[in-house]
């Protein structure tokens, strides 16, 4: 900063000829020189205490005064400053590390967030400043020095992406097993209880709320993390394999790395059945979680390649089908269930209930051609095939039919008794043999 010098010397006389002159010298090697009697400024380059003279000559002599160590110049603050990041996600906190000098009386800092300039500790090296908000700010220095100098050149820009933090939440709004038929995959039990699965690997879908400041979603399953979705998908299909109780919770993570925490988890449907001596079927089920509203369920039996609803069982969690033996068909194999909310949107696992297996032959029928007890037809309980052959009361073998037939219709049998016997194989590949005796009522 320049010094104004004013120049207050006088003079009684002055030479009608000859010019006045004034010299100034500043102690850094500088003088100028002047005929006027004017105020002269001079800037100092560096710092140090400097001695100023002035000489005067008025045309008949001159005269010098001298002033000693009259001018102390000291640094000016020299400004300066490193942040340890200038990127992050909100809420993003950075250190402010001052690399000033120590000719400061003053420091002030704008961090560019609405809230102007703050005076900090001169003598405090590191600054902690928080942005809560996305947003691209600046960081600049003010420094004041001993003079009233002030300096203000050094600044960082600072850019602020959204962010996540373990106090926001993602839900798991949704978690069902793909709806479909027993064809596609089915949990399969026996009559002796034993399950196994057939069909294609079971798949759970979820669904989940969103997070403006997530850019993916971690898919956790029994609080093992299993898969990683980028946003904006909120949607997920997790192939199990084999059908069982398991529980999803999903988690968001923002740009940098950061994770929310989870909130509602979702734990999908999870049926089972058992079948007391084909007469009831009981079917039970885990209960749906965790969910914010209370879940009724219904239960559906499958016909035909269709779901029908079987019957509504409120928010009970069992059960019992009065009508499992009740027949449909003359070869009935297995009875297949599923469990849904009563909105169908939340699905179970399919459960398939094998009868166990059972041959029955009717004692007698009528082959008239009345419509009413005209065919001889073979009913089975969980047999995949079998085949039959009719015998005379002779022994000799009349005739043979299998499943694929339309039963024994009687033609040319005369009224009297004859020998059936079945050789029938179940769905599991064992062999059954049955004989009775059926009468041809005329």
């Amino acid at each position: 900063m320049p010094l104004l010098f004013d120049n207050n010397s006088s003079r009684e006389q002055q030479h009608p000829t000859r010019a006045q002159q004034w010299v100034w010298t500043f102690g850094d090697g500088e003088t100028y020189t002047t005929d006027t009697a004017e105020a002269v400024s001079h800037a100092y380059a560096n710092a140090g205490v400097y001695s100023v003279s002035l000489h005067y000559y008025n045309g008949y002599c001159d005269s010098t005064l001298v002033k000693n160590q009259y001018i102390r110049v000291v640094e000016a603050p020299a400004p300066g400053f490193e942040v340890d990041n200038n990127r992050g996600c909100s809420p993003f906190g950075l250190t402010v590390t001052d690399t000033i000098t120590e000719f400061v009386r003053k420091k002030e800092y704008n961090y560019y967030d609405g809230t102007g300039w703050h005076e900090v500790a001169k003598d405090d090296p590191q600054i902690l400043m928080n942005y809560p908000h996305a947003g691209n700010y600046w960081v600049v220095q003010r420094l004041y020095g001993y003079t009233g100098c002030i300096t203000q050149q050094d600044s960082v820009r600072v850019y602020v992406t959204p962010g996540v933090t373990l106090a926001d939440t993602i839900h798991t709004q949704r978690g069902s097993y793909l709806q479909h038929t027993s064809t596609d995959g089915a949990w399969k039990i026996n009559y002796r209880g034993d399950g196994y699965w057939q069909g294609a690997p079971e798949q759970i879908e979820l669904e989940w709320t969103s997070h403006a400041a997530a850019v993916s979603y971690h898919i956790h399953r029994d609080g093992i993390k299993i898969a990683k979705v980028d946003s904006p998908r909120l949607v997920y299909h997790d192939e199990i394999g084999i059908p069982r109780v398991v529980e999803y919770r999903v988690t968001g993570e923002d740009s940098c790395g950061h994770e929310t925490s989870w909130g509602r988890s979702a734990r999908p449907i999870k049926l089972d059945g058992e079948n007391t001596d084909n007469e009831i079927a009981i079917i039970t089920f885990s209960p749906y979680g965790e969910t914010v509203e209370e879940i009724e369920y219904q239960v559906y039996v499958e016909q035909d390649g269709a779901w029908e609803v079987l019957s509504e069982v409120g928010k009970r969690e069992e059960y019992k089908d009065m009508d499992y033996a009740q027949r449909t068909s003359e070869q009935m194999i297995e009875k297949c269930y599923v469990v849904s909310d009563v909105a169908g949107a939340i699905w179970s696992n399919v459960v398939c209930l094998a009868y166990q297996p059972t041959v029955f032959v009717p004692t007698g029928f009528t082959p008239n051609g009345v419509g009413v007890n005209d065919v001889n037809h073979i009913q089975t309980y969980g047999i995949a095939n079998y085949e039959v052959e009719v015998y005379n009361r002779y022994g000799q073998k009349i005739t043979s039919f299998t499943q694929e037939d339309n039963g024994w219709d009687g033609e040319d049998a005369p009224m009297g008794a004859y020998l059936i016997r079945v050789r029938a194989r179940d769905i599991e590949g064992k062999w059954y043999d049955t004989k009775q005796t059926v009468s041809v009522v005329r």
